[in-house]
């Protein structure tokens, strides 16, 4: 069900509850300033799926947009509820 809004995000003063305490549901791409959703965190039922995201960091001077493209990426909107949080910018 897709058109449920459910957050899979615990409040912001309750990480602890993450399935295995991790301190976020992001990682690091290895050589990258890339954040990808963690293989280890159940996703929730979304599309696109979420082990397609990829979070990158703006340069002051530029958009999402074109930092998703300089990326050979699409700014997606579907995924700002998963990023729009304090896990995700803590990242």
């Amino acid at each position: 069900d897709f058109c449920r809004r459910i957050s899979p995000f615990p409040k912001a003063n309750e990480s602890r509850s993450w399935p295995g305490n991790p301190p976020s549901p992001f990682l690091q791409l290895p050589n990258s300033t890339a954040l990808i959703w963690a293989p280890n965190i159940t996703a929730p039922a979304c599309w696109p799926p979420l082990g397609a995201l990829r979070l990158f960091l703006s340069p002051e001077d530029s958009s999402c947009v074109k930092t998703c493209q300089d990326a050979g990426l699409i700014c997606e909107p579907a995924y700002f509820p998963f990023i729009n949080n304090v896990e995700a910018f803590n990242g």
